[in-house]
This record gives structure tokens, sequence and C-alpha cells, in this order.
């Protein structure tokens, strides 16, 4: 790392951590059963993510929920895809300011929404995303487990060494599904 994305790197945890103190949302526990709208947040660049997410995301829809996702591509420019702009955002490099904070309105009006749900599918430390993912007025926030990250996620999972995206996602729909059920 550079020493000028160092400066950028620890400016933009200062000024993420003033932001937190001020954010007010509504945190409420939900499962999947009782969660009616759905976050999601993802790295973009690699294919089998990006599929993966399509994925979850079809899944999501097929069970009647609102569903919308946001990718972060971490290149100067947005690489030819096919998607629905209705469902899914995208941003890259040059969406984003000195210090890492996405600058496009879509990503405002995903903070501004009440997700139910928001999980941030980022494995590796996305300060863009992590952003979105802390300013979200969602009411529960479930992402990888980092002690960073404490202040931002209701629910982290941890990503063991070795184990691949695919294991994230199971692990988060996992735990999505033993919340709040009644034992019998």
């Amino acid at each position: 790392m550079s020493a000028t994305d160092k400066i950028r790197s620890i400016a933009g945890n200062y000024f993420l951590s003033r932001e937190i103190t001020e954010l007010h949302r509504n945190r409420q526990i939900s499962n999947f059963q009782s969660a009616r709208s759905f976050g999601l947040l993802f790295n973009a660049d690699d294919p089998e993510t990006y599929n993966l997410v399509k994925q979850y995301f079809k899944y999501l829809r097929d069970s009647k929920k609102k569903v919308h996702a946001i990718g972060y591509f971490d290149l100067k420019k947005l690489p030819q895809i096919e998607y629905s702009k209705l469902d899914y955002d995208f941003f890259t490099k040059k969406e984003i300011n000195w210090w890492g904070k996405p600058t496009e309105n879509f990503v405002k009006n995903f903070i501004d929404e009440e997700w139910d749900v928001l999980i941030n599918f980022s494995l590796a430390d996305s300060f863009p995303l992590k952003y979105i993912a802390a300013m979200s007025k969602a009411k529960m926030k479930i992402g990888q487990h980092q002690e960073s990250n404490e202040d931002i996620y209701d629910l982290m999972i941890s990503q063991p060494e070795g184990k691949s995206f695919k294991f994230f996602m199971r692990q988060v729909d996992h735990y999505l599904g033993i919340i709040n059920k009644p034992t019998t």
C-alpha cells in the first residue's frame, strides 16, 4: 500500500467513524421469513461472485422479497455487462471521492432505504462498500466478521481461510433461516 493509499484509508476511516456516531436507525433483527426487503452489496470484479449474487438475488425475488443490489468494480470504467437497471446498480473508482466515499445518487437512495436486511457480500476490504453498509438505515446489517466491523454489523459471519465465497453465502442464508426461530 502506497503512502497516498494509507493516508486515504486513515482519512476514510476517520470520516466514517464521525458519520457513524451521527447515524440514527431503527435497529431490528429479522429472519428470512419476516424480512420483506433486502439490500445486497458485493464486489463485482469477480465473475463467479457476480453470478452467485445474481442467483441469490433470484432466490430472494422468487421468495417474494423486495431486492436491490449494488456492485462495486475496482476499476476506472464500468465493463460491458448485461443487467437490469431496476434491480442492480454499479459504480467504479470514478464514482468515489478521494477518501473512498461513493458519490452516486443511487448510493444515497440505497443508504436512505430502510431495508429489513442489508447483506454486504464483500469479502475483500472494500471501503466504498463498507461505507454504504455503515451508513445504511437498514434495520439489520450482515457482513464479514472483522474487528473493525463491530460498529457496523448486527450479525457478523466468520470466513475461515480457504473457504469459498459460496461457503460465506451459505452461512448467511443458514443464519438468516435460524434467527428468532421458536424452539420446539
